[in-house]
Order: C-alpha cells, then structure tokens, then sequence
C-alpha cells in the first residue's frame, strides 16, 4: 500500500492536496481526496476509506 499526496490548484482559486491511497504492485486506487494540508490524519483518513 502506497500513500502520497501532490499539493497543487486542482479547483480554481484553491490550492489543495490531492490524497491518493493505492496498491503499489496492482495500481488499484482504494482512496483519492482533496484536504487543505497534508497530514497524519489525512494519511490515516486514506488507509481507512
């Protein structure tokens, strides 16, 4: 399982961190999701969805 987040204008006007929860070895995507800042529990938001 993999975990990485890419803080970028994703929504006009915004700057957000996109959240990407995936399988490294299949690329399946369990979990993506906009936050203000990166953190513990947006990590820990991502392993539970």
């Amino acid at each position: 399982m993999l975990a990485f987040s890419t803080y970028h204008g994703w929504v006009a006007g915004q700057k957000l961190d996109l959240i990407v929860t995936m399988d490294d070895a299949t690329n399946e995507h369990y979990s993506m999701f906009f936050v203000a800042e990166e953190g513990t529990v947006s990590s820990f938001l991502g392993g539970g969805r």
